[in-house]
């Protein structure tokens, strides 16, 4: 979609900052709009994916459909535009995961499973030479996808220690997790659980989490 008054305000100031903006309304989902989308640029070279969908439900009344959907709006359009930027020379090629596909997340089987395809599919991509990177966000504060959720998905982050990451924070880590090299990190500032202790193999893992998390 086309960017609201808020968005509008913003863009404004990036370009009296000297940047060309130029906004295109396509579903990134659907491989020929995005196609007529990246038409008219190039050459490329940054891509930041950061599309999802959510259709949130318990895992009983989850069906092919609503996985698809899920998967269409990070997996899909993540492979249609590495398809799209072949033979470009990219210097960095984000994709916006979550870490749902880390801790799991009550209701939103669909989106972790959605999650943890991208971080995948980061690490294919390294394989085949492309600078991609797959970043496992915490819920961002302000507007966005973790400002329409409810309150029983804000007490699931509470359980886990996850506190909204400020937009100013998230995008000083973003910069350093570009610069990193990596391709593949989570970013949850302050993050400190505080339910259950988990079992010793996910207590590992959460171990090397902390350990490769990016600190303002």
């Amino acid at each position: 979609r086309g960017p609201d008054p808020a968005a509008a305000s913003r863009i404004e100031s990036i370009e009296r900052l000297g940047a060309k903006v130029d906004v295109v309304a396509a579903d990134v989902s659907r491989a020929e709009e995005l196609e007529a989308a990246l038409a008219p640029f190039g050459p490329l070279r940054g891509l930041v994916h950061a599309a999802g969908a959510l259709d949130d439900g318990i895992l009983t009344a989850m069906d092919g459909a609503r996985f698809e959907r899920a998967l269409a709006a990070k997996l899909d359009g993540a492979a249609t535009l590495a398809r799209l930027a072949a033979g470009e020379s990219l210097e960095a090629f984000v994709l916006f995961s979550s870490a749902a596909g880390l801790f799991g997340s009550a209701g939103q089987a669909n989106y972790a499973a959605a999650s943890a395809a991208l971080d995948a599919f980061a690490g294919a991509l390294r394989l085949r030479g492309v600078p991609a990177l797959a970043i496992d966000w915490g819920p961002w504060a302000g507007e966005g996808m973790a400002a329409r959720v409810g309150d029983r998905a804000r007490e699931r982050w509470r359980a886990l220690g996850l506190s909204p990451i400020d937009p100013a924070t998230a995008l000083d880590a973003l910069e350093r997790a570009i610069a990193s090299g990596r391709t593949h990190l989570a970013i949850l500032p302050g993050w400190a659980p505080v339910a259950p202790a988990p079992a010793p193999a996910f207590r590992g893992s959460m171990r090397d989490l902390v350990a490769g998390e990016v600190r303002r």
